[in-house]
């Protein structure tokens, strides 16, 4: 979160609104009981692309009703840092995913919500603001983050 010319910028990530599914009968097309994997590190990918937007809320700072919006799918909003009067918005997009295992509660037999955990590899890209919250560029930055541990 960060303030730039009078309004609050908030950086995150959405996801769809449940349709009252149970988490575990969706995760059950990527994965069979005790671990066994049913779908590549490919399908996982897409998974979490499906699953996750970037989202920039661009805020009245009084009383936080959003005023506007940015998005990217498959990805998810990081930092935001003001500069010569201009605002950086990081967001990492999702390139490859990678099933490690699935968590499974001994005291209770069973999975937890989670479903499964595993490590996500996102490329670093930064879109660029200027002080009427407009986007003036947009760039690849060469970097590369993992976030590991990552349940589903």
């Amino acid at each position: 979160m960060v303030e730039f010319n009078g309004l609050v910028y908030l950086s995150g990530r959405i996801v769809p609104k449940s349709n009252g599914k149970n988490q575990k009968d969706i995760l059950d097309r990527y994965t069979r009981r005790f671990g066994e994997t049913l779908c590549t590190n490919e399908e996982l990918t897409e998974f979490f692309r499906e699953q996750y937007t970037a989202v920039l809320l661009i805020c009245d700072p009084n009383s936080g009703e959003p005023r506007q919006f940015y998005t990217v799918p498959g990805a998810s909003g990081s930092s935001l840092e003001v500069k010569n009067d201009q605002l950086s918005w990081n967001v990492n997009r999702y390139i490859d995913a990678e099933h490690i295992g699935n968590t499974f509660e001994k005291a209770q037999s069973c999975y937890n919500a989670g479903g499964g955990f595993g490590i996500i590899k996102a490329d670093v890209w930064r879109y660029v603001f200027n002080p009427f919250g407009q986007v003036v560029g947009e760039k690849d930055t060469g970097q590369s983050v993992d976030f590991e541990n990552w349940h589903y």
